[in-house]
């Protein structure tokens, strides 16, 4: 059965454009069943070792990296897992086949919190117009990846374009830290006049932070700029 299976995997086109409408559900289901069988048999590093030999004869396959990460995760090999099921992602996202690039996103955080799912369900629910779920999608992400600002940042900009001034300052000044670290200075003093500007303690907190890093960092002339302007702003 086991090789019956493998060998009708095996006539499976390797064309993107025609790998993408036979990647269903049960196509899925069907490799995570033949991992499971393999592993039961004692044959999982003999197909491991196959579905490699045919990738590096033919180039990757959304089957065959599905298959090496069902293996992997027959393993309990996470990283191993989550490195395939990323790679089938990223060709899925490449070819804008998005609604199959979001299941994978979410079939990784399913599991465990990961950055580059987690930027993966953000990159293909925005692509597919999916409004109203792309700001859980956005403060997933930030959870995950809390020093990233360009997730606070979009978090900002969907909060002011409700009319939530508030909340939008709120995460501009949570970009404050991780622009500072970037170097990213015209983006970091627009963000921290906007926050001086403001009226919200939490983001007022935010930039005393931010002060802090650019202390660190040895920015000590921005920095008494911005205590400057705090100060008299405070």
């Amino acid at each position: 059965m086991l090789e019956e299976a493998f060998q009708k995997y095996e006539r499976l086109p390797t064309e993107l454009a025609e790998e993408i409408p036979r990647f269903t559900p049960e196509l899925k289901s069907g490799l995570a069943e033949f991992a499971r069988e393999a592993r039961d048999r004692g044959k999982s590093e003999a197909y491991r070792a196959r579905a490699e030999a045919l990738e590096r004869k033919r180039g990757p396959a959304l089957w065959s990296d599905y298959l090496l990460a069902q293996i992997a995760n027959q393993a309990n090999d996470e990283p191993a897992w989550e490195r395939e099921l990323l790679k089938i992602g990223d060709r899925l996202a490449q070819a804008s086949a998005w609604a199959q690039a979001r299941e994978i996103g979410e079939e990784i955080l399913g599991s465990h919190p990961s950055a580059p799912a987690a930027r993966l369900a953000v990159r293909a629910i925005e692509a597919l117009g999916d409004d109203a779920a792309l700001d859980d999608a956005l403060e997933r992400a930030w959870s995950i990846d809390s020093g990233n600002p360009e997730i606070a940042l979009r978090l900002s900009a969907r909060a002011r374009s409700r009319g939530d001034a508030a909340a939008g300052l709120e995460w501009q000044g949570a970009a404050l830290k991780g622009l500072a670290e970037a170097g990213q200075w015209e983006r970091f003093e627009e963000a921290v006049l906007a926050v001086l500007s403001g009226d919200e303690a939490a983001a007022h907190e935010e930039a005393i932070a931010a002060l802090a890093t650019l202390y660190r960092l040895g920015e000590l002339k921005r920095a008494g700029e911005y205590l400057e302007l705090g100060l008299a702003r405070w």
